[in-house]
């Protein structure tokens, strides 16, 4: 049979005893996670805020525009499915702004991705209704 190698830690992996005098393994990943990142500015934050909100409410007027026609069953067959998805997809690209918002120019252009969906939205809505 084969000899056994002996263990050797990664070249990441750091040692250490906490205050309890307790064994702690801390890789550079977890460090790399758990390191304090300054806060985006709060400029950013306001105007990514603003834009958000922006689209929330002009959403907001097209979905209760559209509400009557789904529920009535008045409108187009397509209409329903089309502003699901594209709605969907204007909600993913604003939520992903959001959580960019560390970045500088990341958020702003996903709020440009997401005010396309919303155009289309609104002319969706408006031509079918």
């Amino acid at each position: 049979m084969g000899e056994v190698a002996e263990a050797q830690p990664a070249a990441d992996v750091e040692f250490t005893a906490d205050e309890t005098n307790q064994p702690s393994v801390t890789s550079a990943r977890s460090r790399m996670i758990s390191s304090h990142r300054p806060a985006p500015p709060e400029d950013r934050l306001i105007g990514i805020w603003a834009w958000g909100v922006a689209l929330g409410v002009v959403g907001l007027v097209a979905a209760l525009r559209g509400l009557p026609a789904i529920t009535a069953g008045t409108g187009p067959s397509w209409y329903e499915p089309t502003l699901a998805g594209v709605g969907l997809g204007g909600v993913g690209l604003t939520l992903a702004a959001f959580l960019s918002a560390r970045y500088a120019r990341l958020p702003w252009i996903m709020l440009g991705l997401a005010t396309v969906p919303m155009v289309v939205t609104v002319a969706l809505t408006v031509s079918a209704l």
